[in-house]
């Protein structure tokens, strides 16, 4: 019989999944900032060549693990700073 492989935990330096908290100030932020530009979902999606379902999901925290390219394709397409997006 084989040894058993160990399996390696995750290293949360390499691959951090972002707190609630700031799950949650990217979803405030993102649909504030879309609404004040009179923009839908629709729309901020085909600006950042991304499907509406991403933007929903991210308005709705029902992400829990988002790509850092995809909040910058969504902060560009708003002409806005990542940090912007991020900010608490």
């Amino acid at each position: 019989m084989p040894p058993a492989r160990s399996r390696k935990r995750a290293d949360p330096q390499k691959n951090p999944v972002p707190r609630r908290e700031t799950l949650v100030a990217l979803a405030r932020n993102l649909r504030g900032e879309r609404l004040r530009q009179g923009l839908k979902q629709e729309d901020l999606a085909s600006r950042a060549k991304l499907n509406r379902t991403y933007v929903s999901k991210l308005e709705r925290v029902a992400n829990p693990n988002p790509s850092l390219g995809g909040i910058d394709r969504l902060a560009k397409a708003l002409k806005v700073t990542l940090s912007e997006l991020l900010r608490d």
